[in-house]
């Protein structure tokens, strides 16, 4: 089942959209038209589920008007939003007029936001009286931003579902599927994300323009791959952090909590002709602190010879730091031919980034590549481990117990590194290595250097008396 929000812009649709959710899911802002992809979210009716679709505010309503026809068309249920602190507009009775007209009276419940602050010492129902002059007859007072009235919104859902027989479109709550996958999609403003997405999923489910920033909310969706259910996250467009102002910045920030949060494998797009840019590598270097999956997809390679386009990718593996564990992936974004190789690369490095190795397996692989090869230490700093463990997942965190963490230097960390990555194949996944030092859990050597620093106090005091 397909539950839309729809309305004029500004009638605080978004901020009902992240009530209903429970998440901070789309940007509210007061300035008119934030909104501009369509939000999909999954709410409960015990055991059955719905989809929540929040519907963009478009400037131009002759466009927007389009639209909402469509989604009038589309919708099971509607929820009609409009703003209590004004008289209706002219863009109201218009939306009502194509409520109607597609039959869609009895599945639609006119939402009265914005009450709140009006309501004090007054009746609710005098107050949305007036809105009974839509010839609907499902109307609620609500106020999105006061968190007053929401939960009638339910029960006046379960109501009209029950009433239109529609529980049959109620579709059961999925299990957790251990084989999913996400997968965002990473770049610059107005270079054909959303074109990739619409591509993917096989639908216009991205708002595609010829301007930047069209996208501002991340927008999720889902495919079937290879037996595989692939999420998919359309982010906005990345700019240098000093050019973001505004709803830029909002959006920017939003986008690079998501990705520490929810982890997917983030694909960055590379533009072969402009090469390497350094908000690109900026950018790369962002999610690596982060502890995000990367694939870079190199695009347009098209347009060049192989050899000439494989010195071009070499070049730019060479200027990103820490690249050798980022797989490549050439693409076309004119004919998307290479789209499954880009695909496989992007489950093969989530199922990696999930593994879990034995402790016993990791120490028995330890042991051997130190009999066959051990890193250099300097003269009597050798670092000794006493056993290696993983402590997490995705990504992958693994716990070094030696006998001085501070003889853990440069070469032994990559030597560690390399010995998992080559034997459980961790390749195309960023890794995180902790040390734990056997000195500090020793209570005797932790006592005699208490005693030690006594002794040093103590002299200290001496020789301030002699002076």
């Amino acid at each position: 089942m397909i539950i839309w929000l729809v309305g004029r812009t500004n009638v605080g649709k978004s901020t009902l959209f992240n009530r209903l959710v429970w998440t901070f899911r789309a940007i509210v802002t007061d300035i008119a038209g934030t909104t501009k992809e369509l939000l999909r979210e999954d709410i409960e009716f015990g055991n059955k589920k719905a989809m929540l679709v929040d519907s963009p505010g478009l400037e131009d309503f002759s466009i927007e008007q389009q639209f909402i026809s469509q989604i009038i068309q589309e919708a099971d249920l509607l929820l009609f939003v409009v703003d209590g602190k004004v008289a209706l507009w002219e863009q109201d009775i218009v939306i009502r007029d194509m409520i109607l007209q597609a039959n869609k009276k009895a599945r639609t419940i006119v939402l009265v936001n914005k009450l709140d602050g009006k309501v004090y010492g007054r009746n609710v129902d005098l107050l949305i009286a007036d809105y009974y002059v839509m010839w609907f007859s499902d109307v609620l007072a609500v106020s999105a931003k006061e968190q007053e009235w929401l939960a009638f919104i339910g029960d006046a859902l379960k109501t009209v579902i029950a009433r239109e027989n529609l529980s049959k479109l109620l579709e059961p709550k999925p299990e957790v599927d251990p084989s999913h996958v996400q997968m965002a999609i990473v770049w610059r403003p107005n270079v054909g994300k959303s074109t990739l997405l619409n591509t993917l999923v096989g639908e216009d489910i991205a708002w595609v323009q010829d301007k930047p920033w069209t996208t501002l909310d991340y927008i999720t969706a889902e495919f079937t791959y290879r037996n595989t259910t692939i999420e998919l996250f359309d982010t906005a467009g990345i700019r240098k952090k000093w050019k973001t102002v505004g709803l830029e910045k909002i959006a920017y920030e939003k986008t690079i909590k998501m990705l520490a949060w929810q982890k997917p494998v983030a694909v960055i797009l590379i533009d072969l002709v402009e090469w390497l840019t350094h908000r690109d590598k900026s950018l790369i270097g962002e999610l690596q602190n982060k502890w995000v999956s990367l694939v870079i997809a190199v695009n347009k390679i098209d347009l060049f010879e192989p050899n000439e386009a494989d010195k071009l990718i070499e070049g730019i593996r060479y200027h990103i730091t820490g690249s050798e564990w980022i797989p490549f992936i050439k693409i076309s974004g004119e004919t998307w031919l290479w789209l499954p190789k880009l695909l496989d690369a992007v489950m093969r490095v989530r199922k990696a980034s999930k593994k879990r190795v034995s402790t016993w397996t990791l120490n028995t692989a330890y042991n051997k590549s130190w009999i066959a090869s051990q890193p250099r230490f300097p003269k009597n700093k050798i670092c000794k481990c006493k056993y290696i463990t993983q402590v997490k997942e995705n990504p992958p965190v693994f716990l070094l117990s030696v006998n001085n963490e501070k003889f853990a230097n440069f070469s032994y960390k990559r030597w560690v590194e390399k010995m998992i990555r080559k034997h459980f194949w961790f390749e195309w996944v960023p890794m995180t290595l902790l040390f734990k030092s056997k000195v500090n859990d020793n209570p005797y050597l932790q006592k005699n250097k208490d005693l030690k620093h006594k002794q040093e106090e103590y002299v200290q005091e001496g020789r301030s008396e002699n002076e």
